[in-house]
């Protein structure tokens, strides 16, 4: 770190070098009906998984009782609703079932797919036959629907469009334990949704649309994007327009859904997701972000549905960016699913953050960026058992182990009137792009190698009981190249040049809030007995500071060289009273101390100085660095006259004087 002193209590000394500063950055109840699109009961368009026509002919014949009459008018009133979907209408839902007569599709009215659904609700056969016609429906309605010709307004010309990858590969890979998103292309065991304004759209007033899905550089990129279209037209490259979309057009929105098939599992589970929300290009809120699992039951009101083993784990699902929340749904009873949240408030747009969710045989856990997040109230802790859920322990853990899951990640523009905030029509709205690092679905064994804590990590916790039992298994950082694993009181880290070094109480969960990309990872044990109680812990990238009145607040950089010039908490300042603050005129920070009415501020061309007392508070009536006088460029410096005390301060445009006969000037 170029530093090439150290103090008494084994602090770094100053930094040669200047670091770049970077800006440190209720539950409604939801019905499970609302989330149709989920499991097998809800999903009628289910394009990737046809059912084969040979199987599809023979549960046709083999339907009990096929001819009879009540039989015979359900089965009319399906084929003439399936022929409004499959490719060559009547013609080809006759090849396609055997048993479907000519009268069954003659003069048949046009339907909706939800009238399709409800016209075969619980039959086998009849689901099959629909996933099957609409595998081959959706690019074949696309293609043969005709291509209106209207004159554009001027004013929705759209801006020129990022280069999107065409012809995506599909390797076949494995999804069973997740996937990094290092292939060439997605997985062929994905389904990525195509869906249209001509057929409508699953959720929110925002369409799932193929092109917004892609890989680069080791990353999924679900994009989202604002059209404006004329009647009858579909949201193309062409009509993506950034701007509130003129009169004459439609204000429609595309974004990204892949999800996976079923896969069997018989141990307890863990997911976890790494992904940056797209901070730089306008305000995320008004779009859910969501990634989650859930097993092959049948969700509570889907098709009658009152009693199933359904189980869904919201891992991730960010619709504020002010607050992070994951949620738990489990067992239809009655018509009623237990749906149990947890929420943490801290930032979820703009940085890389961790999602995680762990189901260890007696509990469930989320998790953020490695921090506990606590269950909402009435509950308090942060495992959900099964008392909590309303279940009993063979009824939670039945929903889990032993049943097929998938897993799925998609963005949705909110509407109006829901229980999460909306998008705006009239106001601009930039093209996002959500990255995803990885998505990771595997088995979580609490008595594995993994995840008793063992090498370095594992001395170092028998030294350090008072952490509580592991919550997790050991595993990369994400930052720093070394290891961590996570337990009821802290965290202990480990790293070939530091060995292992706990992490706790106020200063983890400051480190965990925000600032674990800023500060790397730690480089020591805590160091207590400061001023007034205090303690501290020094990082890659920094100090992290805590005392019973000022809480714990991180310093570095050169706002850092310049407290340690000034005498670190036993100099005039004090300690800490919050963090970095960024994002100021020409790029500059600030951070404010306890003592003094103390600030230190920073940019990069006036470096970092000191402001207190009553030349800050003239300063600050000028404007801050806003104002006539810009940023301070050099130290308060003082000396007695003959009849006064006078203190000097020099700023890019100009200096403050102050005098105590004469008062203050500048």
């Amino acid at each position: 770190m170029g530093r090439v002193a150290v103090d008494g209590a084994g602090r770094p000394g100053r930094r040669a070098a200047v670091s770049d500063h970077d800006r440190g950055a209720t539950l409604g109840t939801r019905r499970s009906a609302d989330r149709g699109d989920r499991g097998r009961g809800g999903r009628p368009d289910a394009a990737e998984f046809p059912a084969g026509r040979g199987e599809l002919r023979h549960l046709a014949d083999r339907r009990p009782g096929r001819d009879g009459p009540g039989e015979r008018a359900r089965t009319r009133r399906f084929a003439c609703l399936a022929a409004n979907f499959a490719p060559g209408g009547a013609a080809t839902v006759r090849r396609r079932l055997s048993g479907v007569r000519r009268a069954d599709v003659t003069g048949c009215l046009p339907a909706t797919r939800g009238g399709l659904m409800r016209a075969v609700t619980g039959t086998r056969w009849a689901a099959l036959l629909l996933t099957s016609l609409l595998a081959t429906s959706i690019g074949a309605f696309a293609s043969a629907a005709p291509t209106p010709t209207p004159t554009r307004p001027t004013s929705a010309t759209p801006p020129a469009a990022a280069p999107r990858a065409t012809g995506m590969q599909r390797p076949t890979y494995s999804l069973a334990n997740g996937d990094e998103f290092d292939q060439a292309g997605l997985s062929t065991g994905y389904r990525i949704y195509a869906e249209t304004r001509a057929k409508g759209g699953l959720k929110g007033k925002s369409l799932f649309r193929p092109e917004n899905v892609t890989l680069h550089d080791g990353y999924l990129d679900l994009r989202t994007s604002r059209h404006c279209v004329l009647p009858g037209e579909e949201p193309t490259e062409a009509n993506v327009n950034e701007q509130v979309c003129p009169a004459g057009t439609a204000t429609t929105y595309t974004t990204g859904r892949i999800e996976t098939m079923f896969y069997p599992y018989k141990a307890p589970r863990v997911m976890e997701v790494r992904a940056k929300l797209d901070g730089a290009h306008g305000d995320h809120n008004g779009i859910t972000s969501t990634a989650w699992a859930n097993n092959a039951n049948m969700f509570c009101g889907d098709n009658g549905t009152t009693n199933s083993d359904i189980a869904e784990l919201d891992t991730m699902e960010v619709w504020d960016s002010s607050y992070n929340q994951s949620t738990t749904h489990l067992a239809c009873r009655n018509g009623q699913v237990a749906t149990r949240g947890t929420r943490l408030n801290t930032p979820t747009v703009g940085d890389w953050h961790t999602w995680r969710v762990e189901y260890d045989g007696h509990s469930i856990r989320y998790f953020f960026d490695g921090r506990p997040m606590p269950l909402m109230a009435p509950h308090s802790g942060t495992a959900l058992t099964a008392d909590l859920a309303g279940l009993s322990p063979t009824e939670f853990n039945r929903v889990i182990i032993g049943q097929p899951w998938m897993t799925v990640i998609y963005n949705t523009v909110n509407a109006a009137g829901g229980w999460a905030p909306a998008t705006d029509d009239n106001l601009p709205f930039q093209t996002k792009h959500d990255l995803f690092d990885y998505l990771r679905w595997q088995d979580f064994d609490p008595t594995a190698p993994g995840c008793a804590p063992t090498g370095a990590i594992g001395q170092a916790y028998a030294n350090a009981r008072h952490l509580g039992a592991a919550t997790s298994c050991e595993r990369d950082t994400e930052v720093g190249g070394g290891r961590v694993q996570n337990f009821e009181g802290g965290r202990i880290y480990w790293r070939s040049d530091t060995g292992a070094v706990v992490v706790l109480g106020a200063i983890v969960q400051t480190y965990l809030a925000g600032a674990e990309r800023l500060l790397g990872l730690p480089r020591g044990a805590e160091f207590c007995g400061l001023r007034d109680g205090g303690c501290y812990q020094s990082f890659q990238g920094g100090l992290l500071y805590w005392s019973p009145p000022s809480g714990a607040h991180f310093v570095r950089g050169t706002i850092l060289d310049r407290y340690a010039g000034q005498g670190w908490e036993r100099g005039v300042f004090g300690y800490p009273v919050t963090d970095e603050v960024c994002g100021l005129r020409d790029g500059g920070c600030y951070q404010r101390f306890q003592r003094e009415n103390g600030h230190i501020y920073w940019s990069a061309a006036s470096g970092a100085w000191g402001v207190q007392g009553m030349i800050y508070a003239h300063w600050a009536s000028t404007g801050y660095e806003n104002g006539r006088l810009g940023y301070p460029v050099g130290p308060e410096s003082c000396r007695q006259l003959p009849d006064a005390r006078e203190c000097v301060q020099n700023y890019q445009g100009g200096r403050i004087v102050w005098n105590s006969r004469r008062g203050i000037a500048g």
